[in-house]
């Protein structure tokens, strides 16, 4: 799934995301939109790949210790 700060947020609620793949570009907004809406929701994850290109885009895999 890919979205935004809402549709993420209605999936958490309803712990239906198992792993996140985030990429980070790297540039500096200021300000932007948000990834995650709700930032009182506390979920424990763990690193399973990380990678960087030449461009210099990071993209880092996580998996939820809850599934």
């Amino acid at each position: 799934v890919e979205g935004g700060a809402k549709v993420i947020h209605d999936l958490r609620k309803q712990h239906l995301i198992d792993e996140y793949v985030v990429s980070w570009i790297p540039t500096l907004l200021g300000s932007g939109i948000q990834l995650f809406a709700d930032v009182n929701f506390e979920e424990k994850l763990t690193l399973t790949s990380c990678q960087t290109y030449p461009s210099g885009l990071v993209q880092v895999h996580y998996k939820s210790l809850r599934s």
